[in-house]
């Protein structure tokens, strides 16, 4: 039996709790140290203008409520894949929808279900672009009798969106069983994620062919539904290719016997080494992020060790997300509660030896749900504002490698505390929710970034949609 862990509900923003936690990240983490150093990044002519061109485009267009959407860039096209909530037969259901959009947003197609049946769990799909195609993860549920389980499943795109059988061939659009591989077969997994790959550095082109898989699996802690089941699991990786093909078996990151309660992983690669973060919520008081590599044979290179912590209520609104920049991994995440949250930026090496201490990025208001990217000169950061609240919006900004923020004019907001020096704001919203963004650097200085956004002056039970903002950055 699978026990259901971490079920946010798909209003979750509208209702965390009001813990009154600080707004700057808890002792163990550092205040934010902003000053410039000889680490400093910054060039002359650096891309530091950046805007959202064309507006918000919408994506999702067929029946339902959609939401927690993921990015990927395939060099000439984005790829959105979401999960979408519908009523049949007065039951709840759920399914991943795809669309493909050119570099502007516009859409190639219609929206592109992954399953006829609504067959998801309730999360997140996950979204790699490889050389074979795009891959999509995601989490299908399977029911019958007493039986309720939960594996990993993927789907391998064209350009086109069509779904790709073992071969790489078109599947047939009338054969729903075609392109579906099943990854996982513990019956208890969930929470996917797919490697961020390598990619050419000046195009955003996928250079790999195959990719990390990581997830969260109760098979360890078998537990019967109710309220005696505390949900606990482990994280596992392993290695498949674009057709499903496992090329390494599952591997467990986390120790054996513990009685933890791990979420939300993610998992980028650095040419060498899968490097995974997670999130470790075991003690019910704090936040811990966890951070392991695994070499390309599967052997971990570094065991789990904790990286960070952070505290409050909006900790539980999304993952730590985490880059790779071809020298070290960068890793966002968010702390705070309800009334002083901020996101907060570290960097650390293969081996997850600190290269910068988690220092603050965002300062005044409620900040969560942060997403990270990079450009080869500066990390980009978007995130939630008032989370929780109408009239949260997404902002975007670049900092270098010190957290240093980024003015439009190409000079460091250094030490200034003020919330606005280098934010964009991608959204001016009054009743709506902006919440759960996803970043995709698409070469250049062009990123992609799709979020989902809830209108809570809906009369009866908002309904999300998903959209996306291209941002262009320029030499002042």
């Amino acid at each position: 039996m699978a026990c259901v862990r971490y079920a946010p509900l798909l209003l979750l923003v509208l209702t965390l709790g009001c813990d009154d936690f600080p707004k700057t990240p808890p002792s163990d983490l550092g205040t934010p140290d902003l000053s410039p150093g000889s680490e400093d990044l910054r060039v002359p002519g650096a891309a530091t203008k950046c805007t959202a061109a064309g507006g918000a485009k919408l994506l999702s267009s067929l029946p339902g409520s959609h939401a927690y959407p993921r990015l990927g860039f395939t060099g000439t096209t984005f790829v959105a894949a979401w999960n979408t909530q519908v009523v049949e037969m007065s039951q709840v259901m759920n399914r991943i929808d795809v669309t493909l959009t050119d570099k502007d947003g516009n859409k190639l197609g219609p929206n592109l279900p992954m399953s006829r049946l609504p067959v998801a769990d309730f999360w997140a799909p996950s979204v790699t672009p490889l050389l074979g195609g795009t891959v999509i993860a995601w989490t299908r549920v399977t029911t019958g009798g007493n039986q309720y389980a939960t594996d990993v499943v993927i789907n391998t795109l064209d350009q086109t969106g069509q779904k790709l059988d073992p071969t790489g061939t078109a599947c047939d659009p009338a054969n729903d069983a075609c392109g579906v591989f099943q990854v996982t077969t513990s019956g208890t997994a969930s929470y996917p994620y797919l490697a961020r790959p390598q990619v050419d550095l000046n195009t955003a082109v996928p250079t790999d062919s195959q990719v990390g898989l990581t997830f969260v699996d109760s098979r360890n802690h078998p537990c019967p539904p109710g309220p005696g089941c505390v949900g606990l699991n482990d994280v596992f990786w392993k290695k498949i290719q674009a057709n499903g093909t496992e090329l390494i078996g599952d591997r467990q990151l986390t120790a054996s016997g513990s009685n933890s309660r791990n979420a939300f992983p993610r998992l980028a690669f650095d040419g060498v080494h899968d490097g995974i973060v997670w999130r470790d919520d075991s003690s019910g008081v704090n936040t811990n992020f966890l951070f392991a590599t695994l070499d390309g044979s599967g052997q971990i290179s570094s065991p789990a060790a904790k990286i960070g912590t952070a505290s409050g209520s909006y900790v539980s609104a999304g993952a730590p997300d985490l880059v790779w920049t071809g020298v070290e991994y960068a890793l966002a995440t968010a702390t705070g509660s309800d009334v002083q949250a901020s996101v907060v930026f570290q960097r650390f090496q293969s081996n997850g030896v600190t290269s910068l201490a988690p220092v603050g990025v965002t300062f005044g208001g409620v900040s969560c749900t942060p997403a990270i990217a990079w450009d080869g000169q500066f990390y980009a950061v978007v995130w939630q504002t008032n989370c929780g609240q109408p009239g949260s919006d997404l902002a975007f900004e670049l900092i270098d490698a010190l957290g240093v923020r980024q003015r439009p004019d190409g000079t460091s907001c250094g030490t200034s505390l003020d919330p606005s020096c280098g934010v964009t704001l991608l959204t001016n919203n009054t009743t709506e929710i902006a919440a759960f963004p996803e970043l995709a650097w698409a070469g250049d200085r062009t990123f992609g970034v799709t979020w989902m956004s809830t209108d809570t002056g809906d009369a009866g039970t908002p309904q999300s949609q998903v959209y996306f903002s291209r941002i262009d950055c320029t030499a002042p």
